[in-house]
């Protein structure tokens, strides 16, 4: 049987992919394809995917088969290269199931040189030994499979092979282009850039500065125009799981998927990107005084805060947050509010306050539209402002707590948020 195409995926950032079943045994085969690695040469290879593995167990991604074992080379889900001498994508790491990754191994046939990859994360192989002639005739190519075994279980997106070694700053392209395409969040262990088609490995476009948005290199994705990479990402959302993806953009709007979203780049290398700090839950400091009309208010905002990098000219965009579990159940489209700063303090001025545009109480999703950002600004979300008190009696107010406001329930009530201008929980 054959694997299943799937119009769009959440795991892959509102594009398509292919679904295989192991239990089925899918599979796609292409025989006599020449070979991936030429005859009578060394080991010379480049291989990438985006991947999603669904079962624990060790499966196969792609494989070029010779006539003879040896000579073989795989992606398996754990690792790549010639059969019998396969190396970790990074090294003592199982690939997580269920999660989206972007994997590769590359190799000139030098001892030293063989490298993998996971999520942008380089592991060098300077232990591996020498290389092997291949001295086999080309057999097939396989997908979701290797003669038959090693059925591959997941979804696949994207599969890239070179029959020779990229040099490190075209792997950092490569995986650039696959991580804003498919929302992944490049490995920031070391400040990891996200690079354009033109960048050379000293100069060109980087349109995700790693080191001069320090503190922002969380749940990083972003929408862009590529054109020698065919990249057209028209709106996107991390596909970290929980509460890392709260946030969409989509450039002039949102759709349902990638390509059925109609907004227009003007120019090509054009890109906007977002990361944020990492943070999780809620504050009542640092918001506009604005927002504090009698001196007494509490006003609540969420700790995450995001940082924007823009790369040219994008133009207005659409933006939904996701904040189902984060807000009282009580809440209203009048509570929200999104704060954009030139700073990254959002209480000392240059702040602008923007309204919703649309508010679903079912889904807890807010939406924002026509913003258009500025370089290097921040953005976060107030989500409550309380300007009364009981009686209207706000002196010494220290605890307010009602069954109409500020409940966030769970299977019971996991939170009763207090409404007086302490901000007690």
């Amino acid at each position: 049987p054959l694997p299943l195409f799937e119009t769009t995926n959440p795991q892959f950032n509102f594009n398509p992919s292919l679904d295989f079943v192991p239990a089925g045994a899918e599979q796609m085969i292409s025989r006599n394809t020449g070979s991936l690695i030429e005859p009578a040469t060394f080991d010379n290879y480049s291989m990438f995917t985006a991947v999603v593995k669904d079962v624990a167990s060790s499966q196969r991604i792609f494989s070029h088969l010779n006539r003879g074992s040896a000579n073989g080379y795989s992606m398996e889900v754990n690792g790549g290269g010639r059969a019998n001498a396969i190396l970790e994508y990074e090294s003592g790491v199982n690939i997580p199931v269920n999660q989206t990754s972007l994997l590769g191994v590359t190799y000139d046939g030098t001892a030293p040189n063989r490298r993998g990859y996971h999520n942008g994360k380089m592991t060098v192989d300077a232990a591996v030994g020498a290389s092997v002639v291949n001295d086999m005739v080309a057999e097939s190519a396989e997908l979701g499979a290797s003669n038959g075994h090693g059925n591959f279980g997941g979804h696949m997106a994207e599969v890239i092979v070179y029959n020779r070694q990229v040099a490190a700053f075209e792997a950092q392209r490569i995986q650039s282009y696959l991580a804003l395409k498919y929302g992944v969040t490049l490995d920031q262990t070391t400040p990891n850039n996200y690079v354009a088609s033109n960048w050379n490995g000293t100069t060109g476009t980087i349109y995700w500065d790693a080191t001069a948005n320090a503190g922002y290199n969380n749940n990083i994705a972003g929408i862009g125009r590529d054109d020698s990479t065919s990249l057209l990402q028209k709106q996107s959302r991390s596909v970290n799981p929980g509460d890392a993806n709260m946030v969409a953009i989509g450039f002039t709007e949102l759709a349902a998927t990638n390509t059925e979203n109609s907004g227009i780049f003007d120019d090509d290398l054009s890109f906007m990107v977002w990361g944020d700090n990492g943070l999780f839950g809620l504050q009542i400091t640092e918001y506009p005084s604005e927002l504090d009309v009698n001196g007494c208010s509490r006003v609540t905002r969420l700790q995450r805060e995001w940082k924007i990098q823009e790369t040219g000219n994008v133009g207005f965009v659409q933006m939904q947050l996701y904040l189902a579990g984060l807000v009282p159940n009580s809440t209203t489209i009048s509570d929200l509010k999104l704060l954009i700063d030139d700073d990254g303090d959002f209480g000392n001025g240059g702040t602008t306050v923007v309204e919703p545009s649309a508010y679903d109480a079912a889904t807890q999703t807010a939406t924002f539209n026509n913003l258009n950002f500025t370089d290097g600004e921040y953005f976060t979300l107030v989500t409550d402002v309380t300007n009364e008190a009981p009686g209207g009696i706000t002196t010494n107010l220290y605890t307010w707590l009602r069954a109409d406001k500020g409940v966030l329930t769970a299977t019971g009530v996991r939170e009763w948020l207090d409404q007086s201008p302490m901000g007690l929980s």
